[in-house]
């Protein structure tokens, strides 16, 4: 048994085991557990997974499509088809409000998310990881997942994303070069920046829904940090 530690998450949302570290918190007793039990339920379906599809767990590199600023270098890991949707839908949930005041947008976007629209968001919030919570327990939501940092060569998702995407309906989408790393923190310039990407990319395939010349893009913010603190408002 292990006694007086708690789990460290990987970087990048690895789906490697977690590792443990000493802790004299005892209240995250309850947090280590869910945590232990969730790798134990999750990671030998993810081995399953990847054998089964593992074409939805490649890397997909520098991928190109209309909707997609072709000045930036985009990878995915996923389902690229989700691109094609004309209903994709920016989800951008503020700090500053609690989860409560936030409960009908987020109700909102899960009766979107049943009737097709494909949501796009980093999911860093606590509105946004509650909005991401929900739709995995919608069979058939679908959506995209953006990353304010880069999308390694080695990425490798974790247990819960990689049911996701061994059900094809998830892309991992990152358009921030490989300088950006990952490095288990996020800075708000990367955060902005991810916001205006995921934006652009929704009022493109809106645009060209409805057959027009296209909605202006929000200015790109191109001085984000070379690491992947601060958060998103």
């Amino acid at each position: 048994m292990i006694r007086g530690c708690r789990p460290e998450p990987c970087n990048g949302g690895s789906g490697a085991c977690p590792r443990f570290i000493g802790s004299a918190a005892s209240g995250s007793s309850s947090r280590q557990l869910k945590t232990i039990r969730r790798y134990i339920k999750l990671n030998p379906a993810r081995a399953l997974w990847k054998a089964r599809h593992p074409n939805r767990f490649t890397r997909l590199a520098n991928i190109r499509h209309p909707i997609l600023d072709a000045s930036r270098q985009w990878d995915a890991v996923g389902n690229p088809l989700l691109l094609s949707s004309p209903f994709l839908f920016h989800v951008r949930l503020t700090r500053k409000m609690s989860l409560e005041e936030h409960k009908p947008a987020i109700d909102e976007i899960i009766e979107k998310a049943r009737h097709g629209i494909i949501p796009v968001s980093g999911f860093l919030s606590p509105g946004e990881k509650e909005v991401l919570r929900r739709l995995k327990d919608e069979p058939l939501a679908r959506f995209i997942k953006m990353r304010p940092c880069a999308l390694p060569p080695s990425y490798d998702p974790s247990a819960e994303d990689s049911r996701e995407l061994a059900a094809d309906r998830m892309l991992i989408l990152s358009g921030f070069p490989q300088s950006v790393a990952d490095a288990g923190a996020i800075f708000r310039q990367n955060c902005l920046a991810m916001n205006d990407m995921a934006a652009a990319i929704c009022a493109r395939a809106n645009a060209n829904d409805h057959g027009g010349s296209g909605t202006p893009e929000p200015r790109p913010r191109q001085a984000f940090s070379s690491r992947c603190s601060g958060a998103p408002e």
